[in-house]
């Protein structure tokens, strides 16, 4: 087993320490860094004529303040900051406008055409289709915002993080509560006029390991803002019978949950969800999987970042699925990113999904051993152009 490598300069303040990858210079952003894209057999497809509604829709706030149109591991530029710049200001400046012009002249030249996952799922949409306000570069308030403002988690997943993050008091945790109540402010304003927002917890930690997240949740009510839905992404540990009951006043507005699993087994469950407990995420999953027969409105859907630790496992998760949650939707694989947890040599070793792993073979064998007949419960994502040519290679 491959141990998690340090970095003495890690703190609690700053989780990546190391990145990998490459940098650009553009003269709108600066230097940039952008995840790695080498050695990845996903095509990267003429976009011409289609449809990303993710600029006009969806806006993601990280812990320094720093805004995206999209998770930042897809579209790595950021528009602006949410602490120096009012709302509007940067949701509709120069460099939101110029994101948005990428998608209308088909460049999509900021988007990480390799690694999105609705770019290599094809679930964009035809331009053609599209009503002309909907292409504009100014746009409305977004109906979609995620808040990835905490990176706090009962977890430490190592290819998330190398040790357990929680920010409960000082500076660290008041810049975080101020851009969530900032978050808040905005998006309880605009549903007086905005037909629907989605509100998404989270893309950096989770909902009930957050200190932040977890208080505002148990108090929130929403009983008069109609248009406000909340959906959620967890690790499922602390998403007991208890901390749902405490929720009641939202119940109704939940529509999706997303609970990452990243293993089916519990042996490498331990390995790849550091500090979870899988008998209580199955016990959590047991009793969500009742919740959502009885609200039919709620998506449970699960989640599974591929690695060399738990490709083997895929087969076996999807009958799981199938078999012991047949509420949940679907489960979406994708491949394991580069968060500068590991060092460059660990990295590489866990990205099999590369043709130039030793165990690539291996992983197109166990991809195209998943039966065709799952696939309505599975969501390929940026897997979808590897597992072509596993069920080409070996059908």
């Amino acid at each position: 087993m491959l141990k998690q490598q340090n970095n003495p300069e890690h703190d609690n303040i700053r989780p990546f320490p190391q990145k990998v990858g490459t940098y650009v210079d553009d003269p709108l952003w600066g230097h940039v860094h952008i995840r790695d894209q080498e050695d990845n057999n996903n095509p990267e497809p003429n976009l011409q004529g289609k449809y990303c509604f993710h600029p006009w829709d969806w806006l993601e706030v990280l812990p320094n303040g720093r805004v995206f149109m999209c998770c930042a591991t897809w579209l790595p530029f950021e528009i602006g900051n949410i602490l120096d710049q009012p709302f509007n200001e940067l949701w509709n400046g120069e460099k939101a406008q110029a994101i948005r012009e990428s998608i209308v002249d088909g460049s999509y030249k900021y988007c990480q055409k390799k690694l999105c996952p609705l770019i290599q799922s094809n679930h964009l949409e035809d331009m053609n289709n599209v009503k002309d306000e909907r292409k504009s570069l100014i746009a409305d308030f977004p109906m979609h915002v995620n808040f990835s403002c905490d990176e706090s988690c009962n977890l430490s997943c190592p290819s998330c993080r190398v040790k357990k993050i929680q920010f409960n008091e000082g500076p660290e945790y008041d810049k975080r509560k101020r851009i969530n109540d900032l978050l808040w402010e905005n998006i309880l304003q605009a549903s007086k006029t905005k037909n629907f927002i989605h509100v998404h917890i989270t893309g950096s930690g989770d909902p009930w390991g957050s200190k932040i997240f977890r208080e505002k949740l148990w108090d929130l009510d929403l009983r008069e803002y109609p248009n406000i839905a909340m959906n959620f992404k967890t690790n499922g540990v602390m998403l007991t019978e208890k901390t749902w009951n405490k929720m009641w006043r939202i119940h109704d507005r939940v529509r999706a949950l997303g609970v990452s699993w990243d293993a089916c087994h519990e042996t490498t469950y331990n390995v790849t969800r550091r500090d979870g407990d899988y008998q209580q995420l199955r016990k959590n999953m047991k009793f969500m999987n009742d919740v959502a027969a009885s609200f039919p409105k709620l998506k449970l859907h699960f989640d599974y970042v591929v690695q060399t630790y738990n490709y083997r496992e895929i087969p076996d998760f999807v009958e799981m699925m199938c078999n012991d949650y047949p509420n949940s939707r679907q489960v979406m694989f994708t491949l394991v990113s580069d968060w500068g947890t590991w060092t460059p040599d660990v990295y590489k070793w866990n990205a099999i999904w590369k043709d130039t792993h030793p165990q690539y073979e291996d992983l197109l064998k166990v991809l195209a051993s998943v039966p065709k007949s799952r696939d309505s419960k599975i969501n390929w994502a940026n897997m979808k152009g590897i597992v072509d040519i596993a069920r080409t290679r070996y059908a």
